[in-house]
């Protein structure tokens, strides 16, 4: 195992990133191996966010069109619950939505039409980005319009996510947009499986975090770290770690003990990654096929 020696903190499993600084990256070499330290979230007191369901910790101001599927597994404690997400955002560059001090947060999204994977239709859902308002610290959002979804953990869509596999995707302009199809086959990583366990106290300042899952050295593959509160549903990604798929992290006391006390939580997410691009008149399409194994557990 490789002993990680940097700055941490984290976010709960499944959400999006938006509005963030441009985020600093430091390489580090341990066990003559480097390693890649990406700050998702600098103040979790004022940083721009949005909760989602997803397992995408990305920016995704930098794309005009976003299609993305996971597989995903949330194991919390000796719990885990298996679950297939699929959704297609399209944005329109037109129209910039601000925070209230002036910073871009996102675009307003639009509807191009009629949006399947394998085959089964998708619902409109509302796209939100959340954000802690500066003045009095209230948690407040903004609508940016809606986005196609598929979630398994729903009644009544019946859509799974296999690994090692292709997911169908079919878009069905509207008429008023040419009436024509865009269809392609999205690739799916290989499952990721894993375990934590924690050594040491934080009350002495000496715990750590012991990773372990099936390594695969896969070309695409990072560990998203953060915390949470216990029975809240504000999370903040703090930490992208890029490193080798070899099955094993040792998240040393230097950085999890830098964890702020009232966060009780720690969620690891463990990511395989495919990423491609889509080209169909001019209108350029960012796929992300994802393998996500979230561990949850409680700060002892």
């Amino acid at each position: 195992m490789k002993l990680l020696t940097i700055y941490l903190m984290f976010s709960l499993s499944l959400l999006i990133i938006n509005g963030c600084d441009k985020p600093a990256v430091t390489e580090l070499t341990q066990d003559e191996e480097q390693l890649e330290v990406e700050v998702l979230t600098k103040y979790t007191d004022d940083e721009y966010y949005a909760a989602d369901s997803s397992g995408v910790v990305d920016d995704l101001k930098r794309y005009t069109n976003v299609v993305t599927v996971s597989g995903l597994k949330i194991t919390r404690g000796s719990a885990t619950i298996n679950a297939a997400f699929a959704q297609a955002i399209f944005f329109d560059k037109r129209f910039q939505v601000e925070s209230p001090d002036g910073r871009l947060i996102g675009f307003r999204t639009r509807i191009l039409g009629d949006v399947k994977f394998n085959d089964v239709n998708t619902r409109l859902s509302e796209y939100r980005i959340k954000f802690k308002n500066r003045n009095n610290g209230t948690h407040k959002d903004t609508l940016l319009g809606y986005r196609h979804v598929l979630n398994s953990l729903f009644p009544l869509q019946d859509f799974n996510y296999h690994y090692s596999s292709l997911v169908a995707f079919d878009l069905d302009l509207l008429p008023i947009l040419g009436g024509s199809s865009i269809s392609f086959n999205i690739p799916t990583p290989s499952e990721i499986t894993g375990t934590i366990r924690f050594e040491g106290k934080r009350t002495d300042n000496t715990l750590k975090a012991i990773l372990a899952w099936n390594g695969e050295n896969h070309t695409n593959f990072e560990i998203i770290v953060g915390a949470s509160v216990r029975n809240s549903e504000n999370t903040f990604p703090l930490f992208r770690l890029k490193t080798n798929d070899d099955g094993g992290l040792i998240v040393p006391s230097e950085l999890i003990n830098k964890i702020p006390t009232e966060f009780d939580r720690v969620v690891i997410n463990l990511v395989r990654k495919l990423e491609s691009y889509h080209e169909n008149n001019n209108n350029e399409l960012y796929i992300l096929s994802q393998s996500i194994h979230s561990l949850v557990i409680d700060i002892p």
